[in-house]
């Protein structure tokens, strides 16, 4: 032992006072941003969320982050509404994408990849995923019957600020029910007909827009 600054372990540390170490500018925001983000996200891998979060924040791509929590005791591992907003804000400026980087989007977030799995032969994408058929197949996954389905599509695709109308262009709507009905036996090509006809004229008196309130509507043929 030499004079008390070496150990057997290694060469010997070095000391510091507090006007030696000098802490980077924008360390404090970048730490507090990502501790707000991982509590909000709630990854069930930290480490391989964090990897994901520096490299988005590095490039500059949207984080891979919950922008709201989930309700307590919600089991995080499970695809909820708000994971699946998280991917849209990463993904949805995309009309086609990648399987390979909807997996590592959806691995980063810390859900289960059965869910995912059962997605993806449910829509037959082997290498690219069409985002909207992707996006209203997950939240079929999670609802109970396709009414709620497209009311939760509404609430991740609208521009709306969260709790508000959630609307969305009658185009996108016609577009992506008329997808999601065609892989319902059950419901009926006048069924969806009609339900179209109605939302069409709904949207004619809302500046081409429609969402949850007119699915919710009385005069709303039955979309199940």
């Amino acid at each position: 032992m030499d004079n008390g600054t070496s150990t057997q372990f290694g060469p010997p540390e070095e000391m510091y006072c507090a006007e030696q170490i000098e802490v980077p500018p924008s360390l404090p925001e970048i730490l507090k941003n990502y501790t707000k983000a991982a509590i909000r996200t709630q990854p069930s891998d930290l480490l391989a969320w964090s990897a994901s979060y520096f490299t988005a924040l590095q490039k500059g791509d949207t984080l891979p982050v919950k922008y709201r929590p989930d309700m307590p005791h919600v089991d995080h591992s499970a695809l909820t509404e708000r994971a699946l907003a998280s991917l849209h804000l990463q993904l949805g400026d995309k009309q086609s994408i990648a399987a390979a980087v909807v997996k590592e989007r959806w691995e980063a977030l810390g859900v289960g990849t059965a869910a995912l799995d059962n997605i993806m032969r449910l829509g037959g994408w082997p290498d690219a995923v069409v985002w909207l058929e992707f996006l209203i197949l997950s939240c079929g996954s999670i609802t109970t019957d396709l009414k709620e389905t497209m009311k939760m599509f509404c609430r991740i695709y609208s521009h709306d600020d969260p709790g508000a109308a959630a609307r969305i262009p009658i185009d996108i709507f016609v577009q992506v029910f008329s997808w999601i009905a065609g892989q319902d036996a059950k419901l009926g090509s006048k069924q969806r007909d009609d339900v179209i006809t109605y939302m069409k004229d709904q949207a004619s008196k809302a500046a081409g827009m429609v969402g949850p309130r007119n699915i919710d509507h009385r005069d709303c043929p039955r979309l199940t």
